[in-house]
């Protein structure tokens, strides 16, 4: 399921799979953040996992990440249309 979240916003951002990973403080990472949110929707992990896979120190981080996200899709509608089209193509079963 990750792999797939990750292939689906890497494409839409036009990013390596790196910049998911990568962490610049006071500097925000949409792909990033996006990724994370959607991870934290549709795998199931727990937020210890999923800060494990985006080598994030805090599991705490994961749930502020998400939190902020969140509130920027409701002033961003341009956002909010990519993260409904990312998770509706990451939530569809391969056939």
């Amino acid at each position: 399921m990750l792999r797939r979240v990750n292939r689906e916003i890497c494409r839409e951002f036009k990013v390596s799979e790196n910049k998911l990973y990568q962490v610049k403080r006071g500097e925000e990472n949409m792909p990033r953040n996006l990724a994370i949110t959607i991870a934290r929707e549709l795998s199931g992990l727990r937020m210890p996992e999923i800060a494990e896979r985006y080598k994030i120190a805090s599991y705490r981080t994961v749930g502020t990440i998400c939190y902020r996200f969140n509130e920027r899709m409701k002033r961003d509608k341009n956002l909010l249309k990519i993260y409904n089209t990312i998770k509706g193509i990451c939530s569809q079963r391969r056939t």
